[in-house]
């Protein structure tokens, strides 16, 4: 069902001379798709002045003037005026889809001119004449009977209505994020309401806050999500990084909005021309040391949109959002005990046309979707989980290639004790040699040798290339010292000592040879 730009309610679809429209019993408008439309206007316009005076609508649409009208079809997109349109019919038209939305122009009535005013008699004396005494008029029943002054009046002045109060209330995710849209399109549109910005809004959310929504974006300074998306206070819970990456901090915030607040809608919003995305893009070995945990949670993004048509950057941070998007619902889905009651969307934002765009789920680089010219993997068979037990490490290869942060899927095990850095099956969720709760492989342990952080699922080091897993730390057991060599200085006697035995052996050996040459000789 579509609905109506103007009143936001359904619309009713009908057949008129060929062509389906839908129209608005309310408003009185019709809706044509831009192929019925074209048609229509390249034969005979002035047939769109019948089309739009056929719909009699049951209230009148003065009330909502003055409103952003979105495209039935798209549901993002603010109508424009139709400059080409009939004298009797008012159009506006879809600048993504070409759709036009068709009203009766109000007839203007005619008015009388007035009369001047009739030029005043001339006064017998130059004195003014005295006005006579003004008489009050009696007080009429009604106001006798309530005890009102005469100039009071019976009905008060009905205030304006609140632009808060006209939004529909929020009953699940996808109201959440039709509410999003909504407030993106006004502020794209020029016409935002800045909705619950005011001291008593502030006032109210004091005793604790309910969001209805949790952003996970960028910090860059042009994309503010209060704004962008036109939100008041206590509103969306917002977690901010460069390149809206997810650390273990940030996956707490996350977790936090949604499994204590109540929060049944995760987006992640990406946006075009975004810094982190084009420093990973351009030479990540240039940048800081202190970029490379950005970079290395980019670079799978940005590898896979190299090989893409169109723009690199917008591919990168649409692939990126889905990445990440992917990210926290898995994460959603091991640690809380109602996944099903959390939708995560990705959506990039456009700098140039202020409008979010919703990333669809099959984007291709999401962990998990085939790659190009590869199918769909089979899932694996079904089977009885086995009781805990620790998976025995096998000795990892001095020529394993350093996987980059943030790919949890490529760990070699999915829970990992972070004491004795030891591998689980995925049923297990306490280590049974250490006593503590299993982790993520995108938990981050510092390295052994070096003491830089890594993510508990890499085999090796990314800075010194050492073992992350050692034998005898898996094993509960010390680190081994490397042997001790003495070094013994000999003394003055002992080095006598063996000059002396040298002497005596050297004797005893030419001896020998002296009696072996007189035996020979004789």
């Amino acid at each position: 069902m579509k609905l109506c730009p103007v009143c936001r309610l359904f619309l009713e679809e009908r057949d008129w001379q060929g062509h389906t429209v839908l129209a608005c019993t309310s408003c009185g408008g019709s809706w044509m798709r831009s192929a019925d439309f074209n048609e229509v206007l390249a034969h005979d316009g002035s047939r769109l002045s019948e089309l739009a005076s056929l719909i009699h609508g049951a209230a009148s649409s003065a009330v909502l003037e003055g409103l952003s009208q979105l495209c039935p079809d798209c549901q993002t997109v603010a109508l424009v005026p139709f400059e080409d349109a009939p004298e009797a019919v008012r159009i506006t038209r879809c600048p993504k889809c070409g759709g036009a939305w068709l009203t009766a122009r109000a007839e203007p009535t005619e008015s009388k001119p007035l009369a001047p005013p009739a030029p005043p008699l001339p006064s017998v004396s130059s004195v003014p004449p005295v006005p006579p005494p003004r008489e009050e008029a009696p007080p009429t029943p009604v106001e006798i009977e309530v005890g009102l002054p005469p100039e009071t009046p019976l009905v008060p002045e009905v205030p304006e209505t609140p632009h808060e109060l006209l939004e529909p209330p929020v009953r699940d995710a996808a109201d959440a994020w039709s509410r999003l849209v909504d407030g993106n399109a006004r502020f794209a549109s020029g016409q935002a309401w800045r909705p619950r910005a005011t001291q008593a809004r502030a006032d109210e959310v004091l005793a604790g806050q309910k969001p209805f929504a949790a952003v996970v974006c960028c910090s860059d300074s042009r994309v503010p999500p209060e704004i962008l998306l036109d939100q008041g206070i206590g509103d969306i819970f917002v977690v901010r990084t460069a390149g809206h990456v997810v650390s273990t901090s940030t996956m707490a915030s996350i977790l936090y909005a949604a499994d204590h607040l109540g929060v049944e809608l995760v987006v992640v919003l990406g946006h075009t021309d975004c810094g982190a995305i084009k420093g990973t893009l351009a030479q990540a070995n240039r940048l800081h040391p202190y970029l490379e945990p950005l970079t290395r949670a980019i670079q799978p993004a940005a590898a896979i949109a190299d090989r893409m048509a169109g723009d690199h950057v917008t591919n990168a941070a649409r692939i990126h959002a889905s990445r990440t998007a992917e990210h926290i619902q898995r994460a959603i889905a091991e640690l809380m005990d109602a996944p099903d009651r959390v939708t995560v969307v990705a959506a990039v934002y456009h700098l140039d046309t202020r409008l979010i765009e919703r990333v669809s789920d099959d984007a291709p680089g999401r962990p998990g979707s085939p790659r190009e010219g590869e199918a769909p993997a089979e899932p694996p068979p079904s089977s009885v989980p086995s009781p805990p037990k620790v998976i025995a490490e096998p000795e990892p290869s001095q020529d394993a290639d350093l996987q980059p942060p943030g790919e949890a899927s490529q760990s070699r095990y999915p829970r990992w004790c972070p004491k004795c850095r030891a591998g689980y099956d995925v049923h297990t969720q306490m280590c049974p040699r250490c006593g503590v709760l299993l982790v993520q492989p995108w938990y981050r342990v510092p390295c052994l040798k070096c003491k830089k952080e890594n993510l508990i699922g890499l085999d090796r080091c990314w800075n010194c290339r050492a073992d992350l897993h050692p034998a005898w730390l898996a094993a509960g057991q010390k680190p081994p010292r490397p042997p001790r060599v003495a070094v013994r200085i000999p003394s003055r006697q002992s080095a006598d000592a063996t000059t002396g035995c040298a002497q005596s052996v050297l004797g005893a050996v030419t001896l020998v040879l002296l009696v072996a040459a007189a035996l020979l000789a004789w």
